[in-house]
This record gives structure tokens, C-alpha cells and sequence, in this order.
């Protein structure tokens, strides 16, 4: 499935990096969450189309079985050390599992090619829970089978979950993104009610992985002010966010982790309001807005250019870019996480994934020291 002889090469590269970690994951999440000292803050990297080329192999073939799966999370973990694990149901998965038409490229997520309900209309009312069953979709099964091996194999370092896209972007799948977003605008009846039908259909999903005691997070990519406008984020978007949450609150008891991507500026507040855990910011969203806006509301993540930086940057302008997320946004409040602003491409290279890690470890070490003993008089490393 993948070529072991190149993994060992790449984790050969990147052992430096995982040298300047003290403590594993859940060590520094436990002590954290005692208020006891930690070597570093947490930092993740969102590497999940990047991760099968140091492995020999493509993303398509990894994601054939659960162990390919697996092992791609798993040799991620081993060659970055970063804060956290976890695999998607998949942004398209309820449009597949309805018959939506789609293709694998070799080193990018499912492309959803045709829409499964085509005439809404009369499509929407017929839908039925009974249509969602678990074990005969298989990128429900196969992705719990994937983490039960993440679990067993690392979960004694480090966590590992399962991300759900949001109902208001999963139902635009269903139908297809303009279609769906023409019968919202135009206030047709089935628009409100496919999004009800997808808040249950996910959580049904959801309920298996939760019932074995792994996370679920998720994101909402149709969602972005970069598609819609705020008046329909709030009208439409939201509240199926909210009642998802509320519903995997029930087995949790703990908020959610949110992502939506592009531009969310006019929606801070919003988000901030929704009691998520935590929100992870795409590259074009300004961090120092954010903390000004929110920071004492939520936890914020982000934000170095996936594409713009870490695929097509310069190990430099990386470096540059992750101190300047450190300067505006370390001593947020309800907290800061420096990340990846969304997921890299396949061909971003290991020179720039080895310079962003060193600088975000280092730099998250110095931020458990200044939040464990601020002194205003203290020079910063991401000042410098």
C-alpha cells in the first residue's frame, strides 16, 4: 500500500522536529487542563493530502481501506508530533451515499461531479432517516474502522476524531451549491427543510462514532462570506450548526470544534456566539481582527497560507508568516493555537512543512512560558 523505505526516509527528515517535543499530546493536554506547566502550547497542521506522498503513495490509495487510512494519521502523527489526529466522513459523503456521481483524483478529496436530487421539488418530501444506514455506507464504516486502529495503535499519546461537514453545506451537495442556494434566496420550501433532514442524517451518522467515545468537530465551506452573505449565514447557516452541536452535545457534553473556509470577517461574532470549543481560521481572515473581535469569546486557530505559503512559499516568507500569527494573536484571551489555514496541497514540500514546524514549535514554546509568567518587558521571538 505504501513504501515503507520512503516513510523511513521521511521520518528520518523530520525526527529534529518531533526531538523538540517534551511532553506527548495528551501529557500537555492533561496538564493544561490542570493548569500545570507544559514544553509547548499545541500546534496542528492540516497534512492530509500531503502525508501519503512522504509515505510512497497516493491520498486516492490510502483512502481504499480503513487501514489505509490508518497508517496515513498514524505516520503523521510519528513524523510531525502535532496535537491531534483525526479523518473526515467527507465533505461530499451524503451526495455519494444518495448516488451522487463523483471521481477520486489521485492527491485530491472525492469531487462531487453530479448532484443525486435533481428535482428538488419533489425530491425533498420523499426523503427518509430510513435511506441513512451506517453499516452500508461505507465512508461511515470504513472511517470508523480507521480510527479504531488510530485509537489502538497511538490514542496513548495522542487524541483522534472525526470531522462532519455542517448540514448547511452538506445539503448543498444534495442538490448541487446554486441550486440550493436559488431556493433559499427565493424562500421555496424545500430548501429549509432539506437542511432539517441533513441536521438529522448527519447525526445519525455521528451517533456510531460517538457511541465509541471519539470526537466530532466540523465545518461548514459553503457557509464562508466568500459564497453567501451574513444574512444567510444567520438565517440558515447557523442554526443547523447549533442544532447539529446540540446534538452531539448530548453524548459529549462539550462544544464543538468549527472550520469554515474563506472569508468569515462579517460573521465573527456570530461564530463566536455559537459556543463552539474553538474556531480555525482560513488564511484570508486577519488574526489580530479576530482576537480584537472575538478572542475573549472563543478560542481562535490559524492561519499560514496553505496554498500561497506552504505549498508555493519560500521556507522564509513561512517563517515570517507563522511569527506574524504568534504576534497578533498569542495572548488571545480564551486562547491561541497557530495552525495551518486549511488543508496543503499534495506537493507542498518537505522543506516548508520542516521550517513551519520548527518555527511553530519553538515559537509555541515560548508562548507557554509568556502565558505561565507574563512580563510585559520581555522580547518575544515572533517580535524579532
Amino acid at each position: 500500500m505504501y513504501d515503507r523505505d520512503m516513510l523511513r526516509e521521511s521520518l528520518d527528515y523530520f525526527e529534529p522536529i518531533r526531538a523538540l517535543d517534551e511532553m506527548t499530546p495528551n501529557e500537555r493536554s492533561r496538564a493544561l487542563a490542570h493548569g500545570e506547566s507544559v514544553d509547548r502550547m499545541p500546534i496542528g497542521i492540516m497534512a492530509d493530502l500531503t502525508v501519503p506522498r512522504m509515505m510512497g503513495t497516493t491520498f486516492a490509495e490510502c483512502e481504499k481501506t480503513a487501514r489505509g487510512k490508518a497508517e496515513q494519521q498514524i505516520a503523521a502523527y510519528r513524523l510531525f508530533g502535532a496535537d491531534g489526529t483525526g479523518l473526515m466522513y467527507g465533505l461530499h459523503s451524503l451526495a455519494i451515499a444518495y448516488g451522487g456521481a463523483y471521481k477520486q483524483p489521485p492527491n485530491e478529496t472525492k469531487v462531487l461531479l453530479d448532484a443525486p436530487l435533481r428535482h428538488p421539488r419533489e425530491d425533498v418530501p420523499r426523503l427518509s432517516l430510513d435511506d441513512i444506514v451506517f453499516d452500508e455506507d461505507p465512508n461511515a464504516y470504513v472511517t470508523l474502522e480507521a480510527l479504531e486502529m488510530i485509537r489502538d495503535e497511538i490514542g496513548d499519546e495522542v487524541g483522534t476524531g472525526v470531522n462532519f461537514t455542517s448540514p448547511f453545506t452538506a445539503a448543498s451537495g444534495l442538490v448541487g451549491v446554486e441550486t440550493f442556494l436559488r431556493g433559499l434566496i427565493r424562500r421555496e420550501e424545500w430548501a429549509p427543510q432539506l437542511i432539517e433532514f441533513t441536521v438529522s442524517a448527519l447525526f445519525k451518522l455521528a451517533e456510531p462514532f460517538l457511541k465509541e467515545g471519539f470526537g466530532v468537530s466540523t465545518c461548514d465551506p459553503v457557509a464562508s462570506c466568500t459564497i453567501i452573505n451574513p444574512k444567510l449565514y444567520r438565517t440558515y447557516a447557523l442554526p443547523s450548526e447549533l442544532r447539529f452541536q446540540e446534538l452531539v452535545r448530548q453524548y459529549t457534553h462539550a462544544p464543538m470544534h468549527m472550520h469554515i473556509c474563506g472569508d468569515t470577517t462579517k460573521i465573527l461574532e456570530d461564530v463566536a456566539g455559537g459556543g463552539f470549543s474553538e474556531y480555525s481560521l482560513d488564511n484570508v481572515v486577519d488574526l489580530g481582527v479576530a482576537k480584537e473581535r472575538i478572542g475573549d469569546r472563543i478560542r481562535i486557530q490559524g492561519n499560514v497560507d496553505p496554498v500561497g505559503l506552504m505549498e508555493l512559499g519560500t521556507p522564509d516568507q513561512i517563517e515570517d508568516k507563522t511569527k506574524e500569527c504568534f504576534r497578533k494573536a498569542w495572548d488571545s484571551p480564551k486562547g491561541f493555537q497557530i495552525h495551518s489555514g486549511c488543508d496543503m496541497p499534495f506537493d507542498s514540500s518537505n522543506e516548508n512543512i520542516f521550517r513551519y514546524l520548527k518555527v511553530a514549535k519553538t515559537l509555541a514554546a515560548e508562548q507557554a512560558r509568556a502565558l505561565e509568567d507574563p512580563d510585559p518587558e520581555r522580547p518575544h521571538g515572533w517580535d524579532a
